[in-house]
């Protein structure tokens, strides 16, 4: 599977404004809410373990291999996506079978917030990201930016040229193009952001 993501950020304010928006055009929304340990090995491998909070959910610990996002440019739209491949299976005890396998802790976090369904097959999350005061105790996380939250535009594809499900993304960047500036985000951008 492949990953099509922009992303953005959006001032508290302004918020109201997106979501009516977004019930506009979305057909479904729901509350999520999980904790997720990025692991890494020496050569840089990545695998995320994620726990949902959610009662009505199964407990479950999927761990998901993303690969490193590049960047699909179009000039006529001037909408950068990012595109990386996904996978995903769920594991009993996954970050004791991953530390077996030589993976360590890189960060961790707790993500919550909203999602939406839009008819294009396009999922449209808006949350906050804590961090977590003690290693792996998700008993008292710390709000990083209470004022801000992230919004995340993204679909899922089993189509190795993505090329319908980018078209999508930029579809929706559109439509919410008054309210909130989404970008793809590629490893360079990455590494700049991190100084390197």
């Amino acid at each position: 599977m492949y990953e099509c993501s922009v992303h953005g950020s959006i001032h508290v304010n302004d918020l109201p404004a997106l979501e009516t928006l977004l019930r506009t055009l979305c057909y479904c929304v729901h509350d999520f809410h999980y904790y997720e340990n990025v692991m890494k090995t020496p050569s840089n491998t990545e695998m995320r373990v994620q726990f949902f909070f959610q009662p009505e959910r199964p407990l479950q610990w999927p761990i998901r291999y993303m690969g490193q996002p590049s960047i699909k440019k179009d000039s006529s739209t001037n909408v950068p996506v990012a595109i990386r491949s996904v996978c995903e299976s769920p594991v009993t005890a996954p970050i004791d079978f991953l530390e077996s396998l030589g993976f360590m802790d890189n960060f961790e976090y707790i993500r919550k917030g909203r999602m939406y369904t839009h008819p294009l097959d396009i999922s449209i999350s808006i949350s906050q990201i804590d961090k977590l005061q003690t290693r792996r105790d998700t008993s008292t996380p710390i709000s990083i930016h209470q004022e801000t939250f992230l919004v995340e535009v993204s679909a899922l594809t089993a189509d190795s040229t993505q090329t319908k499900a980018v078209e999508n993304v930029r579809i929706v960047v559109k439509q919410l193009a008054s309210h909130v500036a989404l970008c793809g985000v590629s490893m360079k951008d990455l590494r700049r952001g991190k100084g390197e």
